[in-house]
């Protein structure tokens, strides 16, 4: 009858709120063991509170669950640290700029590139905008 007791302690001390703060596992315990003593002395007061720890239960579940669903999040979004040695590091710290080196551009770069139209020529291929640079500003 332990989480039976610690409902009924939890109660005194700080009403349903502090029920509604407990894990789901300690809840289905104490709705267990309420339903086991309607089931030998039914009374509308038990059946009421095996009820209302049913929904308590219900929505620490879902609580916690939540909060699993976060803390996956945050361990997908946080990089992965390992120990290396210096070989493996710069095996790896080489091998990235082999990749930015190459002197074709991505596909998608390419096609791009491909399909936008000529470029307008320069103004500064005309001669008399060549004049016009090397001229002083009056």
């Amino acid at each position: 009858m332990g989480p039976l007791v610690r409902v009924y302690e939890e109660l005194r001390r700080r009403g349903w709120t502090g029920i509604e703060a407990m894990s789901s596992r300690g809840l289905e315990r104490a709705a267990r063991q309420v339903r086991l003593l309607h089931d030998l002395e039914a009374s509308a007061p038990l059946a009421r509170l095996a009820d209302r720890l049913r929904l308590m239960q219900a929505a620490a579940e879902a609580r916690e669950e939540r909060g699993r669903a976060v803390r996956q999040q945050d361990a997908a979004a946080s990089p992965e640290v390992r120990e290396t040695d210096f070989t493996e590091f710069e095996r790896h710290d080489t091998a990235a700029p082999d990749a930015l080196d190459s002197k074709a551009p991505p596909a998608s770069v390419a096609q791009d590139t491909a399909n936008a139209p000529a470029a307008a020529p320069s103004i500064a291929a005309s001669p008399a905008a060549a004049s016009a640079e090397t001229r002083p500003a009056a």
